[in-house]
Parts: structure tokens; C-alpha cells; sequence
């Protein structure tokens, strides 16, 4: 629980600023004499405060969040809290007496023997503390040669003067840290009750729910705080209000919507550069904008400088891990994201890490990290990421020329999907890819009964198309009969790909390759599917049109292992169909 000391000073505070009448206009304070100037874009720490007296360390959380908020309004300097990490060059230290309600800042460089040099001090006996921090503050900022202008607002004002909306707002940010995204957005909505107007915990809100895959939530809350609270709004606040807004906007929509989105936020983060050069916010909106904009050469050294002031922010992490893997630096992604892992959910390391293992040759240490993966999921019953686990431990064993592997886990799936029926909706596009594979491989027979057993259990129209293609495949491979009745089935559905595809097979079975050659240039005019292009650039070989073929898989290959952020993953390491269509490209 909060202290109940400093606690009663906020609250008491508060209620005697909201029932006070108008205040006698205040004396004009003598100049602040500037006792250590910094330069611009200098990196100062704030360390935890110092209080004396009847005190807990609740108490020191909630002035050291009262100072950060007053002090980042400066853009001028960057002024950084210890517990982000950042490589500091001074640090700013307060101590609060609460015996005699003084409040005093000093200033101690980094890395010298220097005494501390004495910047500021007030008094709260007749203030809030809110409005002794801002004087303080004020004084602290222009003895660096930082002083305070118009644009510089009340930290009561864009923050709170309530001291439970702070504590609760703070907890959040600590669970956020940890990546315990649900618990954090429980905190800030408790935060809100007690403060509905504080843009702190509004901002941290939208950008939880955007976290937690609620994009119209979140662009709403952002639009919202934006709309209605500028007034309670500091500038940092504000970039982060309109760069959640942005992202949540890109992903309600399609493609087109979010580039355009995209656009926007770099014009974000460039305007705010130019006002607030040193804000790392500003920074870190125009890195994001890059990246998703694929121009990863740009954002990369800009991420690396950021993971630098912010070694403990997941969302830096992982989006320095993709600019590092999209430039060729998959060692220095692998460091990265493993580095990240206390700092993002799982679900979030997954993929940049798979991907950076396996173009770092660690492919043993991969097939390791997925199998404990795999029984951990297996132990949550988490079905979904056990599938997925699955299908890239196939990928990968087919990748390492692990073909009875891959076979193997590949059949396992099917019998454990048989049991775990109602996964089958959402996975119909896996079925049918994972048939294809089988065939490939030479498992047309233990596939059969599989698909015979999945059939009567088809839990939509789009599973039981899926499993009538793998059947089509299999009548066709084992019979080098025509499967008539599959082909009608498709065509009456409008599976125009899978149809295509399985009278392709029928050509192919009979030696036929220019009708097997014309059915699959209708495939790939109508489906970008990996296995669709790889099999086309064979038949183009097999008629000797071999330039097209090669065209055709180098292609491919950029398409599997291009990194767009605005799109699905293709890369081979996630799914057995590409893995099988990425070999024929080496």
C-alpha cells in the first residue's frame, strides 16, 4: 500500500487546489543561476529519490514519477529515470525530507570524483508537492542552462495530482517492462478510475491495447485522449498518443491503408525530431515508420543508437532484431532478441528468434529451442502454438535434409489434430499444404488414412474442400487414376487453385507437360502459394525454358526470405511447404 504520509500530502493538497478561490498573483522569482551547463541533448539520469523521515518506498516511486513527468517536458536535454539502463553522463539526485516538507535537487557527473554540485530547493509547507516539484524542477532545469518556457505545464496537469492513479500507473509500466501485457492493462484501467483525464495512464492504455491485438480499442482510446485532453497533455505524451494511433489505424485496415499510415508516421517522427531533437520517443516513431516502410538501412542504426538508451524496451528490441535481420546481421539479431526475452511475451520472440538461429547456422540449437517450446505448450494446452511448433519443427527437419523427420512430425499433427477437432476450422489451409507435402515425400499411404479418419469430422465447408484436394492427390498419385469426383467438388466450390493444381497432377502422372505446364500458369496467375511457384519452375525446366525457370525461383526465394512487417511472415522456417519449395532455390 502506499505510504499513508506522502499519500495525505498529495491528497490533501489536491482537494485544497480544487476548493481554493482564485490565488493572489505571486511575486516574481529572482533568476536561477546556472551552476553546471549542459549540452544540448546531454543524457541525464534521475535517480530514486532520497526521503527522510517516516517514509516507504512507495512514497519514493511517486515523487521519482512526478519528476521524470515534469523534467522530460524539456527539449533540450534527455532526461532519463535509472531504471531505463541508458549510458548516462550525469544524474540528477533529489531528496525529499519530509520532516521539515523541503525538496532539494543536485547534480553528480558520471565517471569523476566531483563533489555533487547543488541545483535547486523548495519548500511544500503551503504547496502541494505537485506544484513544489514544478518549481523545483523549473530552478533544477535552468541551473543546467535548460529554462523552462511557456510550453513547459504543471506536472499536476500532465500527470495527476492523484497519488493512486501514480502508484497504479507505475506498477503497469512494470509489468509492461516484464511483458506481462494483460496484467499491465488491468493496472491502468484501475488507474483510470481514480484519474479518468490522466494522459499518462490514457497513453500507456492505448498503446496496452494495441499490444493485446485490440486495434480499434486502442486507436479509439488514443483518438480520444488526443481529442479531449490536450490541455493535460505533455509533448512526449502526445507523441506516443498519435504513434499509437497511427499503428492501430495501419492494422485495422488493408495493406494499401497501412502504408499510407506508414507515411504519416514517418511525417510524425520527422516533425517531432525537428522540435525535440533528444526526445527518444520522437526518435523511435520515425525508426518504427521506417521499418514498416521496409527501409531497414535507415532504421538500423537508428534502433541500434535506441537500444543503446533503451536496453530494457522490448519494442526496440524486436524491431532492432528485424532491421538487423533484414540487413544481413542475423548474429546481431540473435543477440538481440534473446537479450529481449524478459522484456516481450513469447509469442513475440518467436519468430525474429527462429529466424535469426537459422541464419546463424544454429539450427541444432533451433531444433532444441522448438522441442522445449513445443512441451511447454503441450503442458499450458496451448493447441494452437502447438501446431504451429510442430509445423516449423517439420520445416526445419526438412531444411536439415531431414525428410522421415519431417514425415514423421508431419503424420503426428494429423493424428493429433484428429483429436483436437475443433482447431480444424482455422488450420484448413495447413491441411491442404501439409497433404501436399506428404505426397512429396512419398507418404501418399499412411496420409490416406489419415485424411479418412479427418473427413467425417470436417468441421466447415473450408476443412472438408482441403481434405477432398489431399484425397484428389492421393487417388492420383497411388492410382494414376483421374479423382473425378474431388475435381468436381472443387470446381462447384470455387476452389479454383486446388483444382487446377490436382489436374496438374493428372497431366503430370501421365507424362502430359505442356497441358501440366498450362495448368499450373493458371495456378500461379491465381495463387502466390511457394509449392504453386516452385512447381512451375519445374515443368519450365522440363520444357527447357530454363531462364524462366531460374527467374521464376530466384523470385521465389526473395519473396520467402524478404522481411515486410506490414505482412505474414514467408520465410521456409515456419511452414513444411515452403521449407520444401525454398530447397529447390539453393
Amino acid at each position: 500500500m502506499p505510504g499513508i504520509r506522502t499519500l495525505g500530502i498529495l491528497a490533501t493538497a489536491a482537494l485544497a487546489v480544487a476548493c481554493a478561490g482564485p490565488t493572489a498573483k505571486q511575486p516574481q522569482r529572482p533568476p536561477v543561476p546556472v551552476r553546471e551547463a549542459l549540452a544540448a541533448g546531454t543524457l541525464v539520469g534521475i535517480a530514486p529519490p532520497t526521503i527522510l523521515g517516516d517514509a516507504t518506498p512507495v512514497e519514493s516511486r511517486v515523487v521519482g514519477a512526478l519528476l521524470r513527468e515534469a523534467l522530460r517536458q524539456s527539449a533540450r536535454l534527455d532526461f532519463a529515470p535509472d531504471s531505463d539502463g541508458a549510458p548516462i553522463a550525469a544524474r540528477i539526485v533529489t531528496t525529499v525530507d519530509a520532516r521539515v516538507r523541503s525538496i532539494a535537487t543536485s547534480l553528480r557527473l558520471v565517471g569523476t570524483e566531483s563533489p555533487d554540485v547543488p541545483l535547486a530547493s523548495t519548500s511544500f509547507q503551503d504547496a502541494a508537492l505537485t506544484d513544489a516539484i514544478d518549481t523545483l524542477t523549473a530552478d533544477t532545469r535552468a541551473a543546467l542552462g535548460d529554462p523552462t518556457g511557456a510550453e513547459t505545464k504543471p506536472v499536476g496537469t500532465i500527470y495527476t495530482r492523484e497519488p493512486r492513479c501514480i502508484v497504479l500507473t507505475e506498477r503497469a509500466r512494470d509489468e509492461a517492462a516484464r511483458g506481462r501485457v494483460a496484467e499491465a492493462r488491468k493496472q491502468l484501467e484501475r488507474a483510470r478510475r481514480a484519474d479518468p483525464g490522466c494522459t499518462v495512464t490514457l497513453a500507456a492504455l492505448a498503446n496496452a491495447m494495441l499490444d493485446a491485438g485490440l486495434a480499434e480499442d486502442a486507436a479509439q482510446q488514443a483518438n480520444q485522449t488526443l481529442r479531449h485532453f490536450d490541455a493535460r497533455t505533455a509533448p512526449t505524451t502526445r507523441t506516443r498518443l498519435a504513434r499509437t494511433l497511427l499503428l492501430a489505424r495501419a492494422a485495422s485496415g488493408n495493406l494499401r491503408n497501412a502504408r499510407a499510415r506508414d507515411e504519416e508516421l514517418l511525417q510524425l517522427g520527422a516533425a517531432t525530431l525537428r522540435e525535440r531533437p533528444h526526445d527518444p520517443h520522437a526518435r523511435f516513431t520515425h525508426a518504427l515508420a521506417l521499418n514498416y516502410l521496409g527501409r531497414f538501412e535507415e532504421s538500423a542504426p537508428e534502433l541500434r543508437a535506441l537500444h543503446v538508451r533503451w536496453p530494457h524496451v522490448g519494442g526496440v528490441a524486436y524491431h532492432r532484431a528485424f532491421a538487423e535481420l533484414a540487413t544481413g546481421n542475423a548474429n546481431a539479431a540473435l543477440d538481440v532478441i534473446r537479450g529481449a526475452r524478459r522484456a516481450l511475451p513469447r509469442e513475440f520472440t518467436m519468430l525474429p528468434m527462429a529466424i535469426a538461429m537459422y541464419h546463424a547456422d544454429e539450427t541444432p540449437a533451433l531444433r532444441g529451442e522448438l522441442e522445449r517450446m513445443l512441451e511447454a505448450a503441450e503442458d499450458r494446452t496451448a493447441e494452437r502454438e502447438v501446431h504451429e511448433l510442430r509445423r516449423m519443427l517439420a520445416a526445419l527437419a526438412l531444411l536439415d535434409g531431414r525428410r522421415d523427420d519431417a514425415a514423421r512430425i508431419l503424420l503426428d499433427d494429423l493424428d493429433w489434430l484428429r483429436h483436437h477437432v475443433y482447431l480444424l476450422g482455422s488450420v484448413s489451409a495447413d491441411l491442404a499444404e501439409t497433404g501436399e507435402v506428404l505426397v512429396r515425400l512419398g507418404r501418399a499411404r499412411e496420409l490416406a488414412a489419415r485424411i479418412e479418419s479427418l473427413q467425417p469430422v470436417a468441421t466447415s465447408a473450408a476443412v472438408s474442400q482441403a481434405l477432398t484436394y489431399v484425397a484428389g492427390l492421393i487417388l492420383v498419385t497411388e492410382t494414376n487414376r483421374a479423382p473425378d469426383t474431388a475435381l468436381a467438388t472443387l470446381e462447384q466450390s470455387r476452389q479454383l487453385v486446388w483444382s487446377t493444381l490436382l489436374k496438374a497432377a493428372v497431366h503430370r502422372r501421365r507424362g502430359e507437360l505442356v497441358d501440366e505446364t498450362r495448368e499450373l500458369a493458371t495456378a500461379v496467375r491465381i495463387s502466390d502459394g511457394a509449392l504453386v511457384r516452385e512447381n512451375f519452375s519445374r515443368a519450365l525446366n522440363a520444357l527447357g525454358r530454363d531462364e524462366e525457370a531460374t527467374a521464376l525461383l530466384a523470385d521465389l526465394r526473395k519473396q520467402l526470405l524478404t522481411i515486410d512487417l506490414r505482412r505474414a511472415s514467408r520465410h521456409p522456417v515456419l511452414s513444411p511447404g515452403r521449407a520444401l519449395a525454398f530447397l529447390a532455390t539453393r
